[in-house]
């Protein structure tokens, strides 16, 4: 470790991608001139995440508006937004950025909300390791 200093930054964002915080979002896009809702979660921040523009066709988003965003550690990240997606109907478009299957129509946010709202807390006690991104 001495001998390669720069080894300990990539093991702790690691340890931070795979168990550290992470933020959960709600929020409203626009992509290519059409609005949808997304849901995802990240350890950055939600600004960070979409200001990355080295996906194909990021020109063409738009973040709007952060309706929802709390934080819980990666594993229970993960699993809230796969159980939210399994209750409420994902759309198709031709987003080729990572999270493109994350897209709800903009009708259902009262739907999102409401299971957010009454789900989010059961979610806050699972520990467990991610998957690297």
């Amino acid at each position: 470790m001495e001998e390669y200093p720069e080894t300990i930054d990539y093991l702790f964002t690691t340890a931070v991608s795979i168990y550290g915080e992470h933020r959960v979002y709600l929020i409203k896009i626009q992509y290519k001139n059409k609005e949808y809702l997304k849901i995802g979660y990240t350890k950055n921040t939600i600004n960070q995440r979409f200001s990355e523009k080295r996906y194909g066709g990021a020109e063409d988003f738009h973040l709007i508006e952060i309706i929802k965003e709390e934080k819980l550690q990666a594993g229970g990240a993960v699993e809230f937004e796969k159980w939210i997606k399994s209750n409420i109907q994902t759309i198709q478009t031709e987003m080729k950025m990572p999270g493109k299957g994350e897209l709800f129509e903009v009708n259902k946010l009262n739907e999102l909300i409401e299971l957010w709202d009454s789900n989010v807390d059961r979610f806050r006690g699972i520990v467990k390791i991610k998957s690297p991104n």
